[in-house]
């Protein structure tokens, strides 16, 4: 049975049915829901970390270590990274979310619990989350007559260079943590990289100036999901100067762009990457 995820409408609380308890290391159960509002860690790009929060079984209160994703498959559980090297089948087999628990606990299949996330923390993911993408469209812009040649393009008619460059994301309460490789695969693409190595004080002031006028504008941000299952497509939306966004992204958000308070990013070079933290309040 597919988990029914919750947390793309912004959910945190859920009463939700036990349908599987599996032995995930010596340590820990993992715990399977019918539904939960549990946002896991990704198994494939680690960029949001898995939410907090705890499950209510009766009057016992049991802390979720983490919330992470399984493949199960003739019963065959198979948990996070472990899943890429199981070479997944998605129309066999079934994709769901673990909720870690510690072992010491007396719960059992068919019995209702209550689930609750973390709120305050899941807030502090999701603004980062959201400045992250708004910063990288930022990005994309200050950086699209920089280029020798044709790319993709993004919502904004900008070259892609987000996509084009990204070599990790980190999500973290309030703030993200955005590398790009500026090597020569970068330059095969068409990115000037001297440009960007020789200039990241330009860079940076244009991309604070651009997330200052967007995150002035009252613009709905949610995710848009296919089906409610955590190996759905799902989609960030919102509008930036009356023109329709969305990007690809299993992620959490605010609802509102203009509630990204003091929002900044600052660039560093380091080598041959390009690092930019984005902060926010």
């Amino acid at each position: 049975m597919k988990t029914e995820i919750l947390f793309p409408s912004g959910a945190t609380e859920s009463q939700s049915v036990i349908v599987d308890i599996v032995e995930a290391d010596t340590y820990q159960d993992a715990i399977i829901l019918d539904k939960t509002p549990f946002h896991p860690e990704d198994y494939k790009w680690k960029d949001q970390p898995s939410d907090k929060g705890y499950i209510m079984y009766g009057d016992k209160k049991f802390a979720v270590n983490k919330a992470i994703v399984f493949y199960s498959k003739d019963k065959n559980f198979v948990f996070d990274e472990q899943i890429n090297k199981s070479k997944p089948d998605h129309s066999i087999g079934l994709f769901g979310v673990a909720h870690l628990i510690d072992k010491n606990h007396n719960i059992k299949c068919g019995d209702k619990i209550n689930v609750f996330v973390d709120k305050e923390y899941r807030h502090s993911l999701s603004k980062a989350h959201t400045a992250a993408h708004l910063m990288s469209l930022a990005l994309n812009k200050a950086l699209s007559s920089h280029w020798s040649k044709e790319y993709k393009k993004d919502c904004l008619r900008s070259y892609n260079f987000d996509q084009a460059a990204i070599f990790s994301s980190k999500i973290e309460p309030v703030k993200s943590i955005d590398t790009y490789r500026l090597n020569k695969s970068a330059k095969r693409k068409g990115i000037d990289t001297n440009y960007i190595l020789e200039n990241p004080k330009t860079i940076e002031k244009e991309v604070n100036e651009l997330l200052i006028q967007w995150t002035k504008e009252n613009s709905r941000s949610y995710i848009d999901s296919e089906e409610p299952f955590i190996d759905s497509n799902r989609l960030w939306k919102t509008k930036i100067q009356s023109t329709e966004v969305s990007i690809p992204c299993g992620g959490t958000h605010i609802d509102n762009i203009r509630n990204l308070k003091n929002i900044s990013a600052k660039i560093e070079i380091d080598s041959n990457f390009l690092i930019i933290h984005t902060q926010v309040s």
